[in-house]
């Protein structure tokens, strides 16, 4: 007999407990090929025809600006800040039924509130840090990340460096926890993390994968992720 598939509340929570078990979650293959393509399209879309509403950080010279006023818009590396606020797609993305649901239990009942985004064309670079102390929420231990790979994840393509399993003493020096370096598509943006640089933009023509689908939810517990 063929055990019977878990309802989406009992999924839902079984998530929730693979999370708190392992400090991350991927969920593979979670949105269908044409919710990415159409969320990739406009964005390329936006853009190119509303660069002026568009706010990004130029990350060659640490700048904030607009898009259209940018030092290299063609060719800038940038961080493309709150782009769910322009366009549909991305917020369907974002707040996804399931994916909401999830993140309702993991804050305890409470819902889930999109206040930030930020979408990428080659990874960041950026060396280890830790979202919270840029993003403090307001109640302790109610900041959540999800991490949607839009094309396959590959060493050239900007994958996620994380700790993962953080401890929750603060006190232990980031120099005694042994790094983990995988592939996005096997990680999580939990506490400690970075973006690689990625050498060239992946041609997302030939992104076609179930890597690209990938979901991560990092949970801050206390004063370090978990």
């Amino acid at each position: 007999m063929q055990a019977q598939a878990l309802s989406e509340s009992e999924r839902v929570k079984e998530w929730a407990r693979q999370f708190e078990r392992d400090g991350f979650l991927a969920l593979r293959g979670y949105f269908p090929a044409d919710e990415i393509d159409r969320a990739i399209a406009a964005t390329d879309e936006t853009l190119r025809t509303r660069a002026a509403e568009v706010v990004v950080d130029d990350l060659a010279i640490n700048e904030r600006t607009f898009l259209a006023t940018a030092r290299d818009p063609q060719n800038g590396r940038f961080k493309y800040n709150d782009l769910y606020l322009l366009l549909e797609e991305l917020r369907s993305l974002a707040l996804a039924p399931e994916l909401s649901a999830l993140l309702t239990c993991m804050l305890g009942g409470r819902t889930p509130v999109l206040c930030y985004s930020l979408t990428f064309v080659h990874g960041s670079g950026q060396p280890i840090h830790i979202d919270s102390l840029y993003m403090t929420p307001k109640t302790q231990s109610h900041l959540l990340a999800t991490w949607i790979a839009l094309e396959d994840v590959h060493p050239d393509a900007g994958p996620l460096v994380y700790y993962p399993r953080q401890p929750q003493d603060p006190s232990l020096p980031v120099q005694r926890w042994n790094a983990s370096r995988k592939p996005g598509g096997d990680g999580a943006m939990v506490g400690l993390h970075s973006r690689r640089d990625g050498p060239a933009r992946h041609p997302r023509r030939n992104v076609s994968g179930a890597e690209r689908r990938l979901v991560h939810l990092a949970l801050r517990s206390g004063a370090w992720w978990q």
